[in-house]
Formats: structure tokens, C-alpha cells, sequence
């Protein structure tokens, strides 16, 4: 992937390219840096507007003598205090032979300071550690991919292939960086020449993450969904879903959850949908190997939620289930998932009762 193609996405994605993160600085024309920049900025804020007028404000108070201020600081909301993925910035760097390096910051706020002309300006603040950083220079993809098991890069460490922790973290939580990276794996159907990536690109499109743990080496040998989906094994258990039609992401959790259900439920795994996968997947599963505890308890949530049931049953549902040695129910309705609780409860007590008796 060249310098321009990603500038082109970044720009598409985050925001006009700037020279510098002080807001209404012109950009520089001519020379070196008009055509061929070191380093640049990309970013759109809401309130840049509103920005600029405090600015305007507080150089007028300069000038009349009324502020004495060097600096004045506004941080924006954090993230537990807004219903929208907070402002980003992405910063893109130009290295020698034309390679480029990017990495994604929130924006923490807007430092209003004087300048040398006696003028106000606003520089954004970002964030202490960008969200992620990408480079032509990785050799896993751009650093999408993670190069080996175990690795020691990142805190928490991923234990698992596939996609960096820090990568799935990030698609998962920024709308644009997303939006980004699905259209960088579109364009790179043309330069790799391999249709699967375009898969890639609909997953993460779909359920904002890219779940299955495949290296980008092994990733390549398949061309097709079905391909890369039948080195997850279900098991003993027969599945005759068309594979090759199913997202990335829908068929892999099939695939996992197809030794661990209800045979008589296994039909109701084609009911899943990007919605329901996506809103059940969590941060533990990015770094660790497929839990179908973790999952099925936040798909729980969701199920018994829309069903009318408390969703605090469905922790306890699916420990119940793993303490009896059974298998949890799945796509039912809400009379089947209470018979079923309420007959785990039931042999909860009695075994609970004979080993008192036991002990007496």
C-alpha cells in the first residue's frame, strides 16, 4: 500500500490533511513539504467553529490587556461521559524510500495560547498512547496481524493469533478507524491479489472486529471463506451451513459454539446475525483463545433481554450449565430457557443435599 492510497483513506476518513494540529494554520505552499509532507494531520472536530470564536474573543482581550494568561486548557468529555466515539486524529509520517508510518490518537482537548504575533491560536491535545499504529514496514500486514503466538509487544499480551489485541481494541471502539481499515483491506484485493482480504473487509465492516485467529500467512493460502473457516474444528458435530456465504466472524463463532450447544439447537446457529455477534463479543476475546463462556454470556445478556428475562440470569445460566456438564441452550424461546434453568437449579439442590447427607 503506497503513501498516497493511504493518505487518500485517511483523509476520507478522518478529516483534511494539516500541517499541524493548531487549528486555522494555513498550510505551507511550496518547497518539499507541499508535495511530499514529513509528517501530517488529519482530524475533524464538531465545535472547530465555536473554537475559532474563542480565539477571536481572547485576541481582542489580548489586545485591549484584559488576559494575562499564557495558556488556557479544554479538555474534551471522556469517553464513560459521551454517547459518540470521542474526536480522533490521525497522524501519518513519510519515511525515507517513500514508506509511511501512521498511528490513531483520541483528541483529550484544546490548549488556547498565545502566539508570538499577539494573536490567540488553539492546539489539540491528543492522548498519552495512540490507539494504534500501523507501518509498511511491518511484515504482518502492516501490523494488523500480530508476527507470533505469546507475543510480548503489547500489554495485555496476545495470547492467540490473528489480530493484534490493540487492533481488534480499536476497531471495536472508533467508527472511523473501522470505516478505515475496511476500505484499506478493499483496496488491497488489487495489490495482493487475493479475494480473501475482501472477506476480511466485510467482517470488519459487519461485526467491527476481525475474530478468527489465522496468521496473514495463512490467511493467503485460502481462497475462499470456506477455506480458512474449516481449519476451526467443530468437533464430532455435523455442519452443513453454507460457509462460503457466511461472514468471516458469524462462521467462526458457529464453528467454535457447535460442540459446546444443544445438538437439537445446533439449526439455530444460522440465526446469527452480525448484530448479535458483534454485540457479544468483548475485549477478552481478542487476546485470548475463543471462550465460549465469555461469549455465551454476553450473548445471554442480550437474548434474555429481548426475551423479558432478567439479564443477571445469564451469568448464572451459563455456570450452571458448565458445573452440571451440560449443554446451554440456543436460538429457544423464553419458556424453554427457564424450564432449562429451573431443571439445573433442581439438580443443583439435590446434589448440593446428598453431599450433606454424605458429610452427615
Amino acid at each position: 500500500m503506497n503513501y498516497a492510497t493511504v493518505k487518500e483513506l485517511l483523509t476520507k476518513h478522518f478529516g483534511l490533511p494539516r500541517d499541524s494540529l493548531t487549528l486555522g494554520k494555513e498550510r505551507k505552499q511550496g518547497g518539499k513539504n507541499a508535495c511530499c509532507p514529513r509528517r501530517e494531520y488529519f482530524y475533524s472536530l464538531e465545535n472547530e467553529k465555536e473554537t475559532g470564536e474563542i480565539c477571536a474573543l481572547l485576541t481582542e482581550s489580548f489586545a485591549k490587556g484584559g488576559v494575562k494568561l499564557p495558556e488556557l486548557t479544554q479538555s474534551f468529555p471522556q469517553k464513560s461521559q459521551r454517547d459518540t466515539c470521542p474526536p480522533q486524529c490521525a497522524q501519518l509520517s513519510e519515511q525515507d524510500g517513500g514508506g509511511w508510518s501512521f498511528a490513531i490518537y483520541e483528541i483529550a482537548g484544546v490548549t488556547y495560547h498565545r502566539t508570538l504575533g499577539g494573536k490567540a491560536a488553539a492546539t489539540l491535545r491528543l492522548g498519552k498512547s495512540p490507539l494504534v499504529t500501523l507501518s509498511d514496514a511491518s511484515s504482518d500486514f502492516y501490523g494488523y496481524f500480530e508476527t507470533s503466538l505469546f507475543s510480548r509487544r503489547h500489554t495485555p499480551p496476545t495470547q492467540r493469533k490473528g489480530f493484534s489485541y490493540w487492533v481488534n481494541k480499536a476497531l471495536k471502539t472508533s467508527d472511523r478507524f473501522r470505516e478505515f481499515s475496511a476500505d484499506f483491506f478493499s483496496a488491497a484485493v488489487e495489490e495482493e491479489g487475493r479475494g480473501i482480504l475482501r472477506d476480511v473487509a466485510t467482517a470488519i465492516r459487519r461485526c467491527g472486529c476481525f475474530l478468527p485467529p489465522v496468521s496473514y500467512g495463512e490467511l493467503l493460502t485460502c481462497r475462499t471463506t470456506a477455506d480458512l473457516l474449516r481449519r476451526f474444528s467443530a468437533g464430532n458435530t455435523p455442519l452443513v451451513f453454507p460457509f462460503d456465504s457466511l461472514d468471516l466472524n458469524i462462521g467462526y463463532v458457529m464453528r467454535m459454539l457447535a460442540p459446546v450447544v444443544e445438538p437439537r439447537d445446533l439449526e439455530h446457529l444460522a440465526l446469527l446475525d452480525a448484530k448479535t455477534v458483534s454485540d457479544a463479543i468483548t475485549l477478552p476475546l481478542f487476546y485470548e483463545t475463543f471462550r465460549a463462556d465469555v461469549f455465551l454470556s454476553e450473548y445471554y445478556k442480550s437474548t434474555f433481554a429481548r426475551l423479558g428475562m432478567p439479564t443477571s440470569w445469564a451469568e448464572e445460566y451459563v455456570r450452571l450449565c458448565e458445573k452440571a456438564g451440560a449443554k446451554p441452550r440456543i436460538g429457544c424461546g423464553r419458556s424453554a430457557f427457564e424450564n432449562h434453568l429451573r431443571e439445573l437449579k433442581n439438580n443443583r439442590s439435590q446434589m448440593r443435599a446428598a453431599d450433606s447427607e454424605k458429610e452427615g
